[in-house]
């Protein structure tokens, strides 16, 4: 009986539903709304500082990890020091130009997941070792422009990833979990719509079940939550900024005592027509 008459009512365009716990949903729906409505009708664009033409190298169909560590290092998220290298005497030089073990990276904007193809070499600090590894990814298929990443090996830490998509029906939305290979498998994230504050990026991190570990885990010192926190926001500026940017992945992001580093960067754009 009651099912008939909310579909009669809802016919004529009145919202209906059948308890009190579905009217609480959707009040706390229209509020959550509300809030992100209010905080995108007083987003300044660009109060990051970023001019559009310091932006100029995501006009490319296909964004590479450099391209792609070039933007999140304009916003505020270091990274290791990188040599882009076109060739294997290139490569040796950034080697001795870096200076210590290096991380050796095939670049190329097509292919997404380096580790699965053996494009991902870590701990060199010989020319012997750089030499063999250059060549294992020559010898790695390629539809692209195929170069060589060489980065600074990265002091350990604790390794999160941060990202969000410019998505369709909801608009900017920001992510946040813990990161590295696992990422995946323990599904442990918090999710904002930008434009977010910094009460907004410390609740994320705060919604974690793995946030005692950013907090001084069993007599560990506490790691930088405000620099996660700063990069969160800007990179929610970023994508309301950057609206053909469809998604940013910083994954892993590298947290210490002080400060972060972006070990991999990943950003994709939208594709002409969608």
């Amino acid at each position: 009986m009651i099912g008939a008459t909310l579909d009669a009512v809802q016919q004529i365009g009145v919202p209906a539903v059948d308890s009190p716990d579905a009217v609480a949903r959707i009040m706390r729906a229209l509020v959550e709304d509300a809030k992100a409505q209010h905080r995108l009708n007083n987003y300044t664009p660009n109060k990051n500082g970023l001019a559009s033409e310091q932006l100029s190298h995501l006009d490319a169909d296909h964004i590479d990890e450099d391209q792609a560590k070039t933007t999140v290092e304009k916003i505020g998220i270091p990274c290791p020091k990188r040599v882009v290298a076109s060739d294997h005497k290139s490569a040796i030089k950034g080697l001795a130009d870096i200076g210590g073990p290096v991380v050796l990276k095939v670049l190329d904007p097509t292919i997404i997941h380096k580790t699965e193809v053996g494009g991902v070499h870590l701990n060199i600090n010989s020319e012997q070792s750089l030499r063999e590894a250059l060549s294992n990814i020559d010898a790695i298929p390629s539809e692209g422009n195929k170069r060589y990443l060489l980065e600074a090996m990265a002091p350990s830490g604790l390794e999160m990833i941060i990202g969000g998509v410019n998505d369709d029906s909801f608009g900017s939305v920001v992510m946040l979990g813990l990161g590295g290979t696992t990422a995946e498998a323990i599904s442990d994230t918090a999710i904002r719509l930008a434009p977010i504050g910094k009460n907004d990026a410390l609740a994320m991190i705060g919604e974690l079940k793995g946030s005692a570990l950013l907090n001084g885990w069993r007599g560990s010192a506490p790691l930088d939550i405000e620099a996660l926190a700063d990069a969160l926001i800007a990179l929610g500026d970023l994508l309301l900024s950057q609206p053909d940017v469809a998604e940013i992945d910083v994954n892993p992001l590298r947290v210490y005592e002080q400060g972060i580093l972006a070990l991999d960067t990943l950003i994709v754009k939208r594709q002409v027509g969608s």
